[in-house]
């Protein structure tokens, strides 16, 4: 033994060693002493060295135990029943049975193993073939898990924080290499035979440094590398049981990582040197799936402690857990085939399989590539809430965002968030639900403006100790194996899919009559050719009808024109109830429609328009997203009326019988939860009072959602694309009665959401609205190639080029003003573009306020703003922009001016940004303007659009001509850019506008007010800025100082 490490083992046992001198010391050794004597002090001896052994572990779990901050929050012999486990896996059932007693066991015996140091000698020869895993370890063990391999060592991190608690960080992570023995074989090295991710326990621990007496470090100083020193060697170890796949097919994303059908998230290819990887392949092997653990600590805690736990551990270092591994595989030659084939499989069928198959397969690897890289964007860790206020129905609080796994980037605004705390005031477990509306990234902390839902208690005021985590989005699979071939051979969506993967083009005989239809408001409106086309091929019945729609068509009227003449014409075919669907991509677009739809309603009888909305989310919408057609509000409409009708023979032609016990549930709902006295109760619900009183309480508003369906019967249903699998897959609606389906913005529609549409609806009929010189389908960077073509896709754009299905172009622009719907019709639609209103019509603006504009002629300016813009984590923002912005609002919206006042609601603000978008919610949230990025614009449109361009380095998605065109096309009079001219003049498209604008007098700077902010040390007019907002500014500076470098444009505090 290494004459330091004796010195050590001297340290450790010295009070042992001090007893066995004294012991021999004291004795008196005669020469005439017996062998038999000095046996029996020697046994006398031992135990006594024993004993005192005893002892000092004793003292040293003690230690362990009041050390342990985690200590205090758990119930000492905690009972973890048979109906705790049932349903668990072994491996889970591990990790569920282990308590916080086991883990300070664990510590103590590390006092045991201090002068035990891990030789190069004890190396063991490297093996191949399977590990034997155990799913019950016995003695002194801590579970860890992997997460760093290399080709001499793994690291493994502690699967319970108790493990280590705040003092012993030494024990987070520990290393395993080629003298580590496993259980099962003691013989043989295990390096080359663990996975990332899996899970062991660890039995016993030697030490790795050699250095003098032993300090353990605080858990908070120990970050990860993977280059890092680890305190201990794992000794000894068994592994736990495994989830292995065989034969998967996979394919490779642009990181390098594997989309696996069935799997959701990324998986680790063990990269084998004789098989390279390439995007265009497909291979089969063998995958190693890692158990998702969902709690860092054991599970035997008070239930009210888990916040606090979770505040203490926020201060550890965190790792993200790792992916799973295909740890073998080959070229899968037949799948690659189908995936070269895709689109064109019914064009010409290259492989043994049929096209079906080939639909179906690369459908499935788009879909989960889609799934895989849209997930691996979520974060779902709790969080510690930092300088949490509540100012009404918002809380602005902040995150932190660690460096070794950052925040930001994973939160994203309309995200959904809950709070949880578990003081004495709040013991709720499932917290409080909010949306995301604003997030910046100031530093180390991610800074945020949530929305609450309108169930949050009033007295809620984030006092105490509080946690945020995102909700996990809902999992409905929208297309699943065998989806293809289980519809029946010509229904409407399998020739539909069938011709969108290269099969026959669907061509149907035009009508030979040119009908005139009418939008039924007061008064009604002629709709003009080309819509008059779409609608009649929809009520002609054709399977698909394709309608391009530029900016500003009519789309939405036309849309909600075709589905009340699809209604009158059904109503009187059929005896049975038909229904449709109008699917839009936003909540704002869904608004949209309510508001067309309502101007009818006085025109149609009888008509049934329902928006189709959680009641959950509908509690978290701004009120700009609500309508008087959202499925919550017209249910309880409809259940007071139902509970209330006095006249017996009206409410029994109007409403279908229920059931008694459902009947009672309503009358308790209306009561409880609506506030409904008996004394308005008609005889029916009356006679089911006793009944409803008897239960505890009432049920929720989802669990009512099947007799609201009976007694309401919707004829037209309005949804947004991401709610569509919740309604299609509920039991309330029957999807044998949907004859028709009407899609907003189809351009935007994925691949796999069409897909699913047509799977799930394949005998309705299908209408596909929407421009494909505008936003594509949402696809994040990482998924590119062909993963993306089939996952996301763009189904109409490859619809309306190669002309599968019969379709419309509407080309008449009722939006924008002349100027800019011929502008716009010059850059991006051939000069096709046909103006449907004068520019008399759209001038009214910039004739009242010539102050302000400066050629009535022209309605697009730009104002030049030279100032930089600000990196704000992974987005950029421009203060300067913001207050050039926010003094335009005021002096639009100044009600001083009264010639010509503009509404707040008749304004809108897009920034290509994230944080800038934030900084102007923020600066604009009293005023009422709504506040965007380019992407949450489409679809919408204001009397005046201020367009924020932030940066002075224009990057190049600004440059994307959708972006652009969707950017541009959004005002009904004018557009206020901000920008640095120079700079735009340089880019494709953009320079064409700015030369317009210079052409036409419309280039401003920032000269006068108020477009004018004062630089630094200047002399400022009492015009320029206002008290008000000069503290405003002042607050922002000193909020953001540590990030925001105005330099020579630093803006003057007055």
């Amino acid at each position: 033994m290494p004459k330091n490490a004796v010195k050590r083992r001297q340290k450790f046992t010295l009070e042992n060693f001090e007893l066995a001198e004294k012991e021999a010391d004291d004795e008196v050794k005669p020469a005439e002493e017996t062998k038999k004597e000095k046996k029996k002090k020697e046994a006398e001896l031992s135990k006594k060295i024993q004993k005192k052994n005893e002892v000092d572990i004793s003292s040293k779990r003690v230690f362990e135990q009041q050390k342990h901050v985690f200590t205090a929050f758990y119930t000492p012999n905690y009972p973890v029943t048979e109906e705790d486990l049932e349903t668990l896996t072994d491996t889970e059932k591990a990790l569920k049975s282990y308590q916080h007693k086991d883990s300070i066991d664990f510590m103590t015996a590390t006092w045991k193993w201090m002068d035990k140091v891990a030789s190069p000698m004890d190396a063991l020869p490297r093996g191949t073939g399977n590990v034997p895993t155990y799913s019950h370890t016995s003695g002194v063990h801590a579970f860890y898990t992997v997460i760093f391999e290399s080709p001499k060592k793994y690291i493994l991190m502690a699967c319970h924080q108790n493990t280590h608690g705040s003092h012993r960080g030494d024990l987070r992570f520990v290393q395993v290499d080629d003298r580590t023995t496993t259980r099962g074989i003691v013989d043989e090295s295990v390096v080359g035979r663990l996975f990332l991710g899996d899970i062991v326990a660890v039995t016993e621990l030697r030490r790795l440094d050699e250095s003098g007496e032993f300090q353990p470090p605080n858990t908070s100083s120990v970050i990860f590398d993977e280059g890092m020193k680890c305190h201990w060697l794992a000794h000894s170890l068994s592994i736990l049981p495994r989830t292995l796949k065989s034969n998967v097919k996979f394919a490779i994303l642009e990181n390098g990582t594997a989309v696996v059908n069935g799997h959701g998230e990324p998986i680790n290819v063990k990269l084998d040197p004789m098989i390279p990887l390439d995007q265009d392949t497909v291979y089969m092997g063998d995958v190693f799936i890692p158990l998702k653990i969902d709690t860092n600590y054991t599970s035997d805690h008070h239930s009210n402690d888990l916040n606090r736990m979770i505040s203490i551990s926020a201060a550890f270092p965190q790792v993200k857990p790792p992916y799973g591994t295909v740890y073998q595989y080959n070229v899968s030659g037949i799948h690659t085939d189908m995936f070269d084939a895709g689109t064109d499989a019914f064009k010409n069928p290259k492989t043994i399989h049929t096209a079906e198959e080939t639909v179906e397969f690369c459908a499935l690897i788009g879909y989960y590539a889609a799934k895989t890289v849209f997930e691996s964007h979520d974060d779902h860790r709790k969080f510690v809430m930092h300088d949490a206020k509540r100012d009404g129905n918002l809380v602005r609080f902040s995150i932190d965002n660690p460096k070794e796994h950052p925040t930001d980037g994973f939160w994203h605004s309309n995200g959904r968030i809950r709070f949880t705390s578990k003081t004495s005031k709040r013991n709720s477990k499932e917290g409080v639900n909010a949306m995301v509306e604003t997030l910046l990234c100031v530093g180390n902390r991610l800074k945020i403006v949530a929305r609450l839902s309108r169930d949050a208690p009033d007295d809620l005021d984030f006092k105490g100790l509080f946690t945020v985590q995102q909700r996990a989005p809902f999992n409905n699979p929208l297309i699943e194996e065998g989806f293809f071939q289980k519809l029946f051979p010509e229904s409407n969506g399998k020739r539909i899919i069938r011709t969108l993967y290269g099969g026959p083009k669907l061509e149907i005989r035009d009508s030979p009559t040119k009908n005139q239809y009418l939008f039924p408001a007061t008064p009604s409106i002629q709709l003009n050719e080309f819509q008059c086309e779409y609608v009649q091929k929809v009520l002609d019945g054709v399977p698909i009808v394709i309608a391009n729609s530029p900016f500003g068509c009519g789309k939405s009227m036309t849309i909600v024109t075709a589905a009340l003449y699809l209604y009158e014409k059904e109503k009187t075919r059929n005896s049975g109830k038909s229904q449709q669907l109008l699917v839009t991509q936003s909540n704002y677009a869904s608004v949209n429609l309510v508001d067309i739809a309502l101007k009818t309603v006085s025109r149609v009888k009888n008509v049934k328009f329902l928006r189709y909305v959680s009641e959950s989310n509908w509690k978290e919408m701004p009120d700009a997203c609500r309508s008087e057609l959202d499925m919550p509000k017209l249910m309880n409409d409809v259940f007071i009326d139902w509970a209330t009708h006095l006249n017996p023979s009206i409410a029994h032609s109007k409403y279908p019988a229920l059931k008694e016990s459902v009947m009672a549930q309503i009358v308790c709902y209306v009561m409880k939860t609506l506030g409904l006295g008996m004394h308005r109760l008609n005889p029916l619900a009356r006679s089911v009072a006793v009944e409803a009183s008897r239960l505890r309480f009432p049920p929720y508003g989802r669990k009512l959602l099947e007799p609201f369906f009976q007694l309401y019967q919707p004829d037209i249903i309005i949804v947004t694309a991401s709610s569509l699998a919740g309604l299609l897959n509920s039991t309330f609606i029957s999807k044998d009665n949907i004859r028709n389906v009407q899609i907003d913005e189809a351009s935007q529609l994925a691949e796999y959401t069409l897909l699913s549409l047509l799977t799930l609806l394949p005998d309705s009929k299908f209408g596909l609205i929407g421009d494909i010189q505008q936003l594509p389908p949402y696809c994040e960077e990482e998924l590119t190639g062909k993963l993306k073509d089939y996952g996301i896709g763009n189904a109409m754009e490859r619809a309306v080029k190669e002309r599968m299905f019969p379709q419309v172009t509407l080309k008449s622009v009722y939006r924008c003003h002349p100027v800019t719907t011929q502008l716009l019709g010059e850059l991006f639609y051939n000069n096709e573009l046909i103006t449907g209103v004068s520019s008399q019509d759209r001038s009214e603006f910039m004739k009242n306020r010539p102050h302000f504009w400066p050629n009535p002629e022209f309605p697009i300016m730009i104002v030049d703003n030279k100032s930089k813009a600000q990196s704000m984590g992974t987005s950029f923002a421009n203060e300067h922009e913001r207050l050039i912005v926010k003094q335009i609002i005021e002096f639009l919206t100044d009600s001083a001016r009264k010639k010509y006042v503009i509404s707040p609601a008749d304004i809108g603000v897009i920034s290509y940004y994230s944080a800038q978008t934030s900084l102007l919610t923020d600066a604009l949230r009293n005023i009422g303007v709504k506040c965007g990025t380019v992407d949450s614009f489409q679809g919408s449109e204001r009397e005046i659009i201020v367009l924020c361009c932030t940066n002075d380095d224009i990057q190049e998605f600004m440059q994307v001509k959708n972006r652009l065109n969707v950017a541009m096309s959004r005002s009904k009079q004018v557009t206020i850019l901000v920008g640095n001219v120079e700079m735009l003049k340089k880019v494709q498209y953009w320079s064409t506008i700015i030369e317009r604008c210079e052409q036409n007098g419309c280039v401003v700077d920032t000269n006068k007010y108020p477009f004018k902010v004062t630089p630094a040390g200047g002399a400022a007019k009492k015009t320029v800025s206002k008290p008000r907002e000069n503290k405003e500014l002042s607050d922002l500076a000193k909020e953001f100082k540590d990030i925001l470098s105005f330099g020579d444009h630093n803006l003057q505090i007055l």
